[in-house]
């Protein structure tokens, strides 16, 4: 069943509800009808209509789809009935009542470990029945109000079967949550980013004068736009010819005032029919005005759409300014949430912008985003989750699956497997949310998504694993050789990404809260891993080569700076100097300098990168950040002896198993050979 016919199912059942609201009989006639085409979210809206009383009652609904449809999981959707509203439909159908509470229990107990350090929204029965005073009477005369309603009525409901059709889409138990106190981060993200064609049109209307001044337009918009300019006031001086000559035509006693001329041009970016009364001028006049408008859109479309696209792009720039410190804290907030998952012993396994909210004042959510301390962040979807500090001997397996572009392959992987890959099943999945959370952090600042390739392969994966036979030697040489293919592509992205957003992602800064003492504390020992492997690096690089062989020469080339490094590659790239030394020779030492300075640089920039998580404000930009995270659950979840990523091309999955499993044979890794046992110290000055 695809999308628009689980809306459709979701409309059916408030129709259902809104005549059990009325109190309107069996028979009684009703409807629904869509009120639009959908909007650009993909919400719909609709007219629910119940005759009753003799008079046709209307209710407006509004219902659109929730993330994307992962496949294996619940399909989410949010309705807007008075209250927003987040209903789940599960993947396999659930007919039964026991299973159904039972379900609704089992995600109540992921709760139990999470609260009260962060605030989560699980399925109730009373999210809508509680609203139908008739349907709380006839299960025992409960008040809306009553705090203990949820008890009282899972305790009753099971007496009630007839009622149970109200907790049913389509014949099928659905899951209900309220969510009217709060906001998804999802929107919040979205309004961070959005600029819609109405703001657009807005915009061109309150700084109108820069249509008609050059020095005007520049300094709002920049010179570097000013093409889009010279196109439009291009058009503007053919439109005034061609108003000139209607009036001549149609009306030659009458003429119309410059600031008029302009007020009737601006409808070409609405594309609205002008209109004025018949005393001012008549109807054959406004018929010929609106025609000519119109031929003058379709002729000019293109350099108008360009014009609008240049305003687009300056309102989102000044969107992403004002938006900065929001973006920063939201990042911290993210981070916070994946320090607290692991305090409290909980993966959710599918973390993602619409499976969470702002625990804050809606009404003042602008003013509060950009200090992280006067908020939090909350979870509604615990489909996934599972404890991760378990008290017995066996880890239990949760629910395989995650949204393709917050999931790594080991969210489809069982337990079995990765424990005998990857040892700690614990740290895995708790990285899993450490890489949904790179990605979130990505959309907050870009509004993209950052694994959107990668992504792709997971179903192919998936599917290549499910069609095709194998034991176990050929499962974990499938496992690695995909996960090699995995993240080569998810590193690639990163890589690619990063560079093409990099002003963006430099100008965020994160504060690093006290709260985010766990997810600060594995970076700093990622960082300080990688840096002690450099050094090691840099001490073999520098002690293997035969140029400087005296201990003084070696110490000196080891404690050098980055900046040092530089001079001596300098002096080495003067053809003037050390003119006795072969030319082949100078060439190997460029690139034992290059190659040191390469080390040193990287050390040096992880060492700056400690220190920015110290001192009283700490912050790190998220160009910095992502890729320290990244690194982190890469090295969590992948092995280096199971081959060096390959991040310069493309990857594509192979076409079946077996091509899979010999996949490593197509990659080639390059090695440095050769060596110069000549020593020309003597010749070098360091």
């Amino acid at each position: 069943m695809d999308r628009m016919d689980d809306i459709l199912n979701v409309v059916r059942y408030f129709l259902s509800l809104y005549k059990l609201h009325l109190g309107a009989k069996k028979g009684d006639s009703a409807l629904f009808v869509r009120a639009d085409s959908g909007t650009a979210d993909k919400n719909f809206k609709y007219q629910l209509r119940v005759k009753h009383g003799g008079q046709w009652l209307t209710r407006r609904l509004t219902v659109g789809p929730i993330g994307e449809d992962s496949g294996a999981k619940s399909k989410c959707y949010k309705a807007i009935y008075g209250d927003t509203v987040v209903i789940k439909l599960p993947p396999e159908q659930i007919t039964n009542y026991s299973d159904y509470i039972a379900e609704i229990k089992g995600q109540a107990a992921i709760v139990d470990l999470l609260e009260p350090e962060i605030k989560c929204i699980t399925p109730e029965v009373s999210v809508l029945l509680k609203n139908i005073p008739r349907f709380l009477k006839m299960v025992g005369d409960i008040e809306k109000d009553d705090p203990g309603l949820e008890k009282k009525l899972l305790k009753r409901l099971g007496a009630y079967s007839k009622l149970h059709n109200y907790l049913k889409i389509n014949n099928n138990y659905a899951f209900f949550m309220n969510l009217s106190r709060y906001s998804f981060v999802g929107d919040v993200i979205a309004d961070m980013h959005t600029v819609d064609e109405s703001m657009v049109i807005e915009e061109i209307h309150n700084t109108s004068e820069a249509l008609w001044d050059s020095m005007t337009f520049a300094a709002q918009y920049g010179k570097d736009r000013r093409f889009a300019w010279d196109q439009m006031n291009r058009i503007y001086d053919q439109y005034v010819k061609a108003i000139n000559n209607l009036f001549k035509q149609k009306n030659p006693a009458s003429s119309a005032p410059n600031y008029k001329l302009q007020e009737w041009f601006l409808t070409l970016f609405s594309e609205k029919k002008i209109s004025f009364p018949p005393s001012e001028y008549p109807p054959e006049f406004a018929n010929a005005l609106n025609d000519l408008i119109e031929n003058i859109i379709w002729d000019s479309r293109e350099a108008i759409e360009t014009y609008k696209k240049e305003i687009n792009d300056h309102l989102k720039t000044n969107l992403f300014r004002r938006s900065r410190m929001k973006m920063g804290g939201l990042s911290a907030n993210l981070l916070e949430l994946l320090s607290l998952l692991k305090d409290n012993g909980v993966a959710i396994r599918d973390l993602k912008p619409d499976n969470m909210f702002i625990k804050g004042d809606s009404s003042r959510i602008s003013l509060f985003l950009p200090n992280p301390n006067e908020y939090a962040i909350g979870v509604i979807d615990f489909e996934t989750a599972i404890g991760i500090n378990p008290s017995g001997k066996k880890f239990p397996q949760p629910l395989l699956g995650g949204t393709p572009a917050y999931a790594t392959l080991s969210n489809f992987i069982v337990n079995e497997l990765l424990r005998y890959l990857l040892g700690d099943i614990a740290r895995v999945l708790h990285l899993q949310d450490w890489y949904a959370t790179i990605g979130m952090i990505y959309n907050v600042v870009t509004g993209g998504a950052l694994f959107e390739e990668t992504k792709k392969l997971l179903p192919q994966i998936m599917a290549m694993m499910q069609r095709t036979p194998m034991d176990k030697d050929q499962l974990v040489n499938f496992f690695k050789t995909n996960s090699r293919l995995f993240w080569s592509s998810a590193a690639r992205e990163l890589k690619l990404k990063m560079e093409a957003d990099k002003e963006r992602l430099s100008a965020v800064q994160v504060p690093m809260v006290k709260s985010t003492k766990n997810v600060t504390r594995a970076i700093k020992q990622d960082i300080l891993y990688e840096n002690n492997k450099l050094n090691k690096k840099i001490y073999e690089h520098v002690i293997s080569q035969n140029y400087f062989s005296s201990v003084k020469h070696k110490k000196r080339l080891f404690e050098s700076s980055v900046s040092k490094i530089h001079d001596f590659i300098k002096v080495w790239k003067n053809p003037k100097n050390f003119p006795k030394v072969p030319r082949a020779t100078k060439a190997k030492m460029l690139a034992f300098l290059k190659e040191l300075h390469e080390l040193k640089s990287q050390s040096e920039k992880n060492s700056a990168l400690l220190d920015k998580f110290d001192g009283p404000k700490p912050s790190i930009s998220v160009y910095d950040l992502l890729p320290l995270m990244f690194n982190t659950v890469r090295k969590g979840m992948y092995k280096d002896a199971w081959g060096a990523l390959v991040e310069d091309a493309p990857v594509a999955v192979p076409h079946n198993a077996k091509e899979d499993l010999n996949y490593e044979a197509t990659i080639v890794t390059s090695s440095d050979t050769g060596s110069d046992d000549t020593d020309y110290e003597a010749t070098i000055v360091i």
